[in-house]
């Protein structure tokens, strides 16, 4: 057996825990109406999931739990256990027996359980799809619903069918795939936008580092040549003034020999200058004793001169001497401020020459001078000799000063001479310290400008050296110039990497390759959906055909077996909205109606049937459906109640027949249906409309039945 328990806690009517096995493959249970044998029913569906309350009869979803009476309190919460058997393994599970189960308490909290395992519903729906036992379809029959077969839409009619026949399982894999699909649709929608969004920037921030990329390349080209440059540079200059500069260095250790050797001479020449001998002459006394005699002498000639007879004559009056006296006065005083000796003694020999010129008297008769006069003449001859010795030794140190003043001259002149060559040699020495100084500047600024683009200086001096390797003719080297301007003007161009932008390219980086990705990999599921969709609604067209075509036989002989003649079928026809159209459009829905003919009726139409007729033909469908799809369970509720007595041995033949293969639990009145049952469950309600199950035989069940008529 399939189904081996249903264990009911607190559900509806049933209080406590109630236990009924299912041994045999055919049970039936009895009761008399409202003892609650259809909460059995509404505890199978709502154990696999009902999600709709009106069909298990209640109006919110804490109705199953056990209500309470005047005697006994309600419960806390309701559980229904089912046990099945899966030695066979109808369930997909590696387990030979499996438990599905579902609680719900007061405050509305309701769960499912697999194997006492929490689980979801989607969990129990897809099991239950798995083995056949979906809600939509034939697994469970409430009372009064066997008719509703023949209510349905063609479209829900088909969905029962595919659930009957095992084809629930494929539509949810086709469901589950069309909302993935519709979900990667989305998804690749806002993958899309998002990429759309960051994709220029990207692009942009691309084009920036791969121009950074790229001056990384122009920069190591451009290391490549300045380092030819630097060292080239170098080496011209070298192989320029090398030569040059070993000769200025030597010119310039024999000019600096030279200037100190001119200004050793020069020292020396001054050195002789201060050593030559001075005689101590005393210009001064000697002038001022050659005033006194000079005053001296005018004193004795004017006195002579009075005693002179009136003969002699001279043009000089009082006045006029006294002025001539002040003029040499004046003049001798001057003398006191010359400090040279030459211009000392020339400014005596004219304050001398003008004194005889103006004192000289004019003589026309000369007289006999008194002999007693001749004192007085002597000492004028005395004064004249002594005037004539001092202005001799004058003259003699006016010669010797001059003879001197010549031999400072030369010496003078000499000193300016070396003088001179000194300034020149000066000027010789600074043109070749200018040119260290350049040659210094230059290696100072080429270092400079080596240090500043990361070289060594001392590495690009060893590859200067290398002179066969960067022999460059002066277009090459402008040339090279040229190009190492023009690559740094491209780096400049591109500027400096900035580690932001880059940081930030790296994140759009890696978003626009997720997203990329992202993209890519929702087309191909989008594209591997559609294509299993494809196939799942393939497999099951194949398999509903050749299911359809299986059920009309078995719905056309139980028909006939029911109506004693006449045709029935099923038929499959296209939708639009759920509505019958003649247009055959892939793009349309397609369902299932019911075409039937009952013998000796001329207007066959579903509609314009009996309710008897009408359960005929039901149930002939459903024991189509069962036989060619043999479900492991199968649930009735009272499905027979409409049936006369010829018919309702047929069912009961029926039936018997059918659960060689299918188990099936049946709610009935009907003696024939309990005739055909192997175990036979009875359900009395007490005075507190408390549910009871006991186990009874045949006649029980009859006398059970009759107290509820």
């Amino acid at each position: 057996m399939f189904l081996k328990k249903i264990i009911l806690k607190n559900f509806k009517s049933f209080i406590g825990k109630n236990v009924l096995e299912f041994p045999y493959s055919l049970t039936a249970i009895v009761g008399p109406n409202g003892s609650g044998k259809s909460n059995i029913v509404d505890a199978l569906r709502w154990a696999l999931g009902e999600q709709k309350n009106k069909n298990i009869r209640i109006n919110q979803g804490t109705d199953v739990i056990f209500a309470g009476n005047n005697k006994e309190p309600s419960a806390g919460f309701a559980e229904v256990e089912l046990i099945f058997d899966n030695s066979s393994r109808i369930f997909s599970l590696d387990y030979s027996e499996v438990s599905v189960s579902r609680r719900i308490d007061k405050d509305g909290n309701s769960n499912y359980y697999l194997n006492h395992q929490a689980c979801r519903l989607k969990d129990i729906i897809q099991l239950s799809a798995r083995a056949k036992l979906g809600l939509l379809g034939l697994a469970i029959i409430n009372q009064g619903a066997i008719e509703n077969i023949l209510r349905t839409s063609p479209l829900e009619l088909r969905m029962m069918i595919e659930e009957n026949i095992g084809l629930k399982e494929l539509e949810l894999k086709k469901d589950e795939s069309q909302r993935k699909i519709i979900n990667s649709i989305n998804n690749l929608k806002e993958a899309e936008a998002r990429d759309q969004e960051i994709t220029p920037h990207y692009h942009s921030l691309k084009r920036q580092v791969k121009r950074w990329q790229q001056r990384k390349e122009i920069q190591q080209n451009l290391q490549s040549l300045e380092r030819v440059y630097f060292a080239s540079s170098l080496q011209r200059f070298l192989n320029t003034n090398q030569g040059e500069q070993k000769d200025q260095s030597s010119i310039l250790k024999d000019v600096q020999n030279q200037i100190n050797n001119l200004r050793q001479e020069i020292s020396q020449e001054k050195q002789e200058l201060q050593n030559q001998p001075q005689e101590p002459i005393d210009i001064k006394a000697i002038t001022q004793d050659l005033f006194a005699l000079q005053q001296k002498k005018i004193s004795i000639e004017a006195e002579l001169n009075r005693k002179l007879s009136p003969e002699l004559e001279t043009n000089l009056s009082n006045n006029e001497l006294r002025d001539i006296l002040d003029k040499v006065k004046e003049r001798l005083v001057n003398l006191l401020k010359i400090q040279e000796v030459q211009e000392l003694v020339r400014q005596i020999q004219e304050i001398i020459k003008y004194l005889t010129n103006a004192l000289k008297p004019k003589v026309q008769k000369p007289i006999q001078k008194p002999d007693h006069q001749k004192n007085q003449r002597d000492e004028l001859l005395k004064l004249t000799k002594a005037i004539q010795a001092k202005n001799k030794l004058l003259q003699d140190y006016q010669q010797k000063s001059r003879e001197q003043n010549i031999y400072y001259q030369n010496k003078l002149a000499a000193i300016e001479k070396k003088r001179t060559q000194i300034e020149k040699l000066l000027e010789q020495e600074q043109s070749l310290r200018l040119n260290q100084e350049r040659l210094r500047l230059f290696l100072e600024e080429w270092e400079q400008q080596v240090t500043k683009h990361n070289f060594s200086p001392e590495e690009i001096k060893v590859l200067a050296k290398k002179s066969h390797q960067l022999s460059l003719a002066d277009n090459e080297f402008r040339q090279l110039e040229s190009k190492i301007e023009h690559l740094r003007r491209v780096m400049d161009e591109i500027g400096e990497e900035d580690q932001t932008i880059i940081d930030e390219y790296h994140d759009i980086e890696e978003r626009y390759q997720f997203l990329t990705k992202q993209i890519n990999d929702l087309q191909v599921t989008i594209k591997d959906l559609q294509s299993l969709k494809n196939k799942l609604e393939g497999e099951i067209e194949d398999k509903f055909t050749q299911a359809l075509n299986d059920i009309n036989l078995s719905f056309n002989k139980y028909f006939r077996d029911m109506f004693q003649g006449g045709e029935a079928r099923l038929e499959r026809i296209r939708l639009t909205n759920n509505k019958i159209t003649e247009q055959d459009d892939k793009e349309f829905a397609w369902g299932i109606v019911l075409k039937i003919k009952i013998p000796k009726v001329k207007n066959s139409h579903i509609e314009m049937l009996s309710g008897g007729e009408k359960t005929l033909v039901a149930i002939a469908l459903m024991f189509a459906l069962v036989h060619q799809s043999t479900p492991p369970l199968l649930v009735m509720d009272e499905i027979d109640a409409a049936l006369d007595e010829e018919n309702s041995r047929r069912f009961a033949e029926t039936l018997h027949e059918l659960s060689k293969k299918t188990q099936f639990i049946v709610i009935t009145h009907d003696r024939l249906t309990m005739q055909s049952a192997s175990i036979i469950y009875g359900v009395t309600a007490d005075e507190r409309g408390v549910s009871k199950l006991l186990s009874i035989k045949l006649e029980e069940a009859e006398d059970l039945i009759n107290q509820n008529k």
